[in-house]
């Protein structure tokens, strides 16, 4: 009786174990993720031999979606819960992930070619300095790519809705694009490209459900991916806001050169906080 005890309790281990890889991958059928993934793909133009580090991975869904791009990908969060995932899954060999701090990187200067980041300095508590280290960390001629929170689509999620979901996921300060060029440009970058995401009345309403149902818990929005992915981008194509969005894309390089830096002075123009 003990040993069959046992052997269903190894079978329930080896299920929840699973389980919590599974949830890993979801965030690849995240309407609003992918469309992010996407626009950093097409900005960032990985290629096979390129050294690129990912700030804030999370569970490493899309750390390990870069690994098959490049030559090296190493990605860092400062969430053990969520670092666990990523480390407990199976992973390519050129594929490093380490727990640490986007405001003290681990990592020597000038050694990635390239950098992304999606959603992830809308948390952090001195974005300035964190981008400083993105900054540190590349190479010249390097680029960075970042998916910021902005929920700046005019009639988006607001008041006491838009107050809870801000203190749920910890949501530090939104960005719009006209601060947040002279905030990378602060910090030494040279501003490329910037546009809003999920920013059309379709989109919005799908963001709407998933902040409602929990999206990325949802087995519904999994099943419904293949349909809410491609209407939601078409939506954004065709009908999409000018004025702003819920997610902002910047790409910015560094220059061939280091322009000496004041840690002391504060940038001319800062995110907004978030409230």
């Amino acid at each position: 009786m003990q040993s069959v005890g046992g052997a269903c309790l190894r079978i329930l281990r080896h299920f929840v174990v699973r389980l919590r890889l599974r949830r890993r991958f979801w965030g690849r059928f995240n309407f609003a993720k992918r469309m992010q993934w996407q626009a950093v793909l097409a900005l960032l133009q990985p290629a096979s031999s390129d050294l690129v580090c990912d700030i804030g991975c999370g569970t490493g869904t899309f750390t390990h979606l870069m690994a098959r791009r490049v030559f090296e990908v190493h990605g860092i969060d400062i969430a053990i819960s969520s670092l666990g995932l990523a480390i407990g899954a199976e992973r390519p060999e050129n594929c490093f992930l380490e727990c640490a701090d986007a405001e003290h990187l681990p990592f020597r200067e000038s050694a990635f070619d390239k950098a992304f980041s999606i959603c992830t300095f809308e948390h952090i508590e001195d974005d300035l300095q964190a981008l400083r280290e993105v900054v540190r960390v590349l190479k010249p001629e390097g680029t960075v790519v970042l998916t910021l929170d902005s929920f700046s689509y005019p009639h988006g999620i607001s008041g006491s809705a838009r107050e809870r979901l801000f203190k749920k996921r910890n949501i530090r300060r939104l960005y719009r694009l006209s601060k947040a060029v002279h905030w990378v440009e602060h910090c030494g970058l040279t501003f490329e490209e910037g546009y809003y995401l999920v920013r059309s009345p379709m989109s919005d309403w799908f963001y709407r459900l998933r902040v409602r149902v929990g999206y990325a818990r949802s087995l519904l929005f999994v099943l419904l991916f293949p349909i809410l992915y491609p209407l939601a981008a078409a939506s954004d194509r065709l009908l999409g806001s000018q004025e702003g969005g819920y997610i902002l894309v910047i790409a910015a390089k560094k220059p061939g050169y280091t322009p000496m830096l004041n840690g002391e002075c504060s940038p001319p123009c800062r995110p907004q906080e978030a409230g």
